[in-house]
């Protein structure tokens, strides 16, 4: 049974509900022949001429060789319409699996178009809604990266002016130090300080 587990949905559907309906095709059939013999039997019983009998007899013998080739033919028939059946069954599967192998590659538009109003239906739509609600999360996520990447941009420039700020402080500070080694220097030359 390995080799029907790895077939398609399609496959196990045209082919569990062909073999219904072969097994219900060659019931029909066995139990015809079989009231055909009991009609010949109770032909038999009431006493009805050899001729009528051996005209009974060949008619079951005849459906049962035409029913051979009949029940081929409506085999074949009944293999084409279930095949036709599975095939509009299983389509919007095969939607949903190929617009889901497309969300796996990273590709959120491949919504699918609801056909149905049974289950099939019911998946079709969840998977409408919850690929939406991707796309929402994901421009949610991508407008967050914008705002945290204007605030790091914010903050940079603050960080850079507070920079600048220090360095112009740190130069007024050289420039007072400066001044104030050369006052002393003037002081001293001047006698107005002693050097100690």
């Amino acid at each position: 049974m390995e080799w029907f587990r790895n077939l398609s949905i399609r496959w196990k559907f045209q082919i569990g509900v062909f073999i219904v309906t072969m097994i219900v095709t060659i019931y029909n059939r066995v139990l015809a022949a079989y009231e055909l013999q009991n009609m010949i039997d109770i032909a038999r019983l009431g006493g009805v001429s050899a001729d009528v009998l051996a005209q009974l007899t060949n008619e079951r013998a005849s459906y049962i060789f035409n029913s051979f080739w009949e029940s081929g033919i409506e085999f074949a028939v009944q293999f084409f319409v279930i095949g036709l059946i599975a095939n509009a069954f299983v389509r919007p599967l095969q939607e949903l699996c190929r617009s889901l192998l497309a969300v796996e590659k990273g590709d959120l538009t491949m919504h699918v178009t609801v056909t149905q109003r049974d289950e099939i239906g019911v998946l079709q739509r969840i998977f409408n809604d919850v690929l939406g609600k991707l796309n929402r999360i994901l421009g949610e996520v991508d407008q967050s990266g914008k705002q945290m990447g204007q605030s790091a941009f914010q903050i940079a420039t603050i960080a850079k002016s507070i920079a600048e700020v220090s360095r112009q402080e740190e130069s007024r500070s050289a420039e007072v130090v400066r001044a104030t080694e050369e006052l002393n220097a003037i002081a001293l030359a001047l006698g107005l300080i002693s050097s100690s």
